[in-house]
């Protein structure tokens, strides 16, 4: 039976935005609960044998039936308006069938409220429509229909003037009610936002939409992939003579410039440390341009400071380093999360940037045979390497013409 309501409520939300789906479940809920009134109704011994009373009954239940099914099939402004002026045609039809002193048209501030709440924002005109109709019928009952005392049991010490007081304030509180929880929801939308946009800023998408489904640590291999090192070589001793805040205006001008390359080309940034900045390139996604997409950046990335040198900018100067190879990549720890690499691919890179020359682009051998054709290099033959020996290394100069000219 939980299953079946279960399936009832969720009819049509498959797909649907939070906040629609919120409207969905909730007119889905009101047919089931009002669709049992209905039930009560028709079996009640004092509308028993009364021809009328029992046909609009039994049509009430079939109308509350048929909402779940509307919003099943992706209909929900139809489901909407069918459970609204359903409930409006049998609330009227009984009140003037029974008689205007059982008081039963009074159930139309109930239904009159409701619809403030079943309907979302673009469709509060249906709201608005409903709360006039039933108003309206309310007042009209309560003042034309006849007195026929069907199912009286003591009238209510209302006249119709307090009715529809108490009818308009209803609707008045319903509006401001709704009002006041879209202003709430509004508002915790737009700080999810700045939260996910903060978060995006520190992980890239993928991981970060892993992070939020699972609790530990994330950890990837990536077998194919692209580091980069660069460090601003002459940038501690501008430091020592610099203004501490030009200094951090000076950098965020620079990496900020490196962070649109980065997009421009694809790739993701890892880290910056003090002066120095990491790309990488076929993480978090893999792609099979990697090393061009990282070549391109640092020979962007070398012309760019070359552009911004001026007085503040003239002893500055770029040394780059790259290596391609596996990695592995991911989030550890459970506080201030940061998405890093490890492996040998990682040291190599660096190993590469501190062993090259500023205003240079230093690439492996790895590197050098994945770009062949693509880029011109310049030889610098056997380099001892810290830690790595000697190693066979290139400086990366230019796309090549063939590259350029296409």
């Amino acid at each position: 039976m939980r299953a079946f309501l279960n399936r009832v409520i969720n009819a049509g939300v498959d797909g649907q935005s939070p906040q629609d789906t919120k409207h969905i479940r909730l007119t889905n809920q009101v047919s089931l609960v009002v669709m049992g009134l209905a039930f009560l109704a028709f079996a009640d011994p004092r509308v028993l044998g009364n021809r009328a009373l029992e046909a609009i009954s039994l049509g009430a239940i079939l109308v509350y039936a048929a909402v779940p099914f509307f919003a099943s099939r992706g209909w929900h402004l139809l489901a909407r308006l069918w459970l609204c002026l359903g409930s409006v045609v049998w609330i009227g039809a009984d009140g003037l069938l029974m008689g205007a002193d059982t008081e039963q048209h009074l159930f139309l501030i109930a239904v009159g409220t409701a619809g403030w709440f079943l309907t979302p924002r673009r469709e509060r005109w249906i709201a608005a429509v409903v709360a006039v109709l039933c108003g309206a019928i309310m007042l009209g009952i309560d003042l034309f229909a006849p007195a026929r005392a069907l199912l009286r049991a003591g009238a209510l010490p209302f006249n119709t003037a307090d009715k529809l007081s108490l009818y308009v304030v209803l609707q008045a509180l319903a509006y401001y009610s709704v009002m006041q929880t879209e202003r709430a929801e509004d508002e915790l939308t737009a700080e999810q936002g700045r939260s996910e946009a903060l978060l995006l800023n520190v992980l890239p998408r993928r991981i970060a939409e892993q992070l939020k489904r699972k609790e530990g640590s994330i950890a990837e291999r990536f077998d194919s992939t692209t580091v980069m090192f660069a460090d601003l070589v002459n940038f501690t001793q501008l430091s020592e003579r610099t203004p501490a805040t030009e200094l951090v205006q000076m950098l965020d001008q620079i990496f900020s410039g490196f962070d649109a390359l980065a997009d421009k080309y694809g790739l993701e940034k890892i880290k910056t440390i003090g002066d120095a900045y990491m790309v990488v390139g076929g993480v978090p996604e893999a792609r099979v341009d990697h090393a061009e997409a990282v070549a391109a950046m640092s020979l962007d990335m070398v012309q760019m400071l070359k552009e911004l040198i001026g007085p503040e900018f003239e002893k500055l100067n770029l040394r780059i380093g790259i290596h391609s190879g596996p990695v592995v990549a991911g989030v550890i720890g459970k506080r201030k999360f940061v998405f890093d690499l490890w492996g040998d691919t990682v040291n190599t890179a660096s190993r590469m940037e501190s062993h090259g020359q500023p205003g240079r682009v230093h690439v492996s051998q790895a590197t050098y045979e994945l770009l062949a054709g693509q880029f011109t290099f310049e030889p610098r033959g056997l380099t001892a390497i810290k830690g790595k020996g000697e190693m066979n290394t290139y400086f990366l100069v230019s796309p090549s013409p063939e590259v350029r000219g296409s």
